[in-house]
């Protein structure tokens, strides 16, 4: 028989198929078992206590936590630095150099009030 559903069992199994869909489908159905008894035999967590299962669950739990921290950024690597102060001067640009306001968004007027201030900032200085 095994060597008749070897040789014949794909042109059978296709046949049914077309022919009748529904008794193929029946038939693997069929084939699912209704319960599947699943044991432990032999792995290591069937040797283990409730309380060691607890502690292992809570060492993950904590695990999980900091991989979740850590993906978020909450644990990130701080570096305590100060900035060194800035020259309490004013720095002129050189000569020539086009005027840039901290404001891109300012408007004509503003702008045209800035350069000149910048450039008899700059002649002050000069003179000096």
């Amino acid at each position: 028989m095994h060597a008749h559903f070897t040789k014949h069992g794909d042109a059978a199994i296709e046949r049914a198929a077309n022919e009748s869909p529904s008794t193929y489908l029946k038939v693997l159905a069929q084939l699912v078992p209704k319960e599947l008894q699943v044991e432990h035999s032999g792995s290591v967590i069937s040797k283990l206590s409730d309380e060691q299962l607890s502690a292992m669950i809570a060492a993950l739990d904590v695990q999980m936590q900091e991989a979740l921290a850590i993906a978020n950024g909450e644990n990130a690597k701080v570096i305590n630095a100060q900035a060194e102060p800035a020259a309490k001067e004013w720095i002129a640009p050189a000569p020539g150099a086009p005027y840039r306001k901290a404001n891109p968004k300012s408007s004509a007027r503003e702008l045209e009030y800035a350069r000149g201030y910048a450039s008899r900032r700059r002649a002050a200085l000069k003179a000096q």
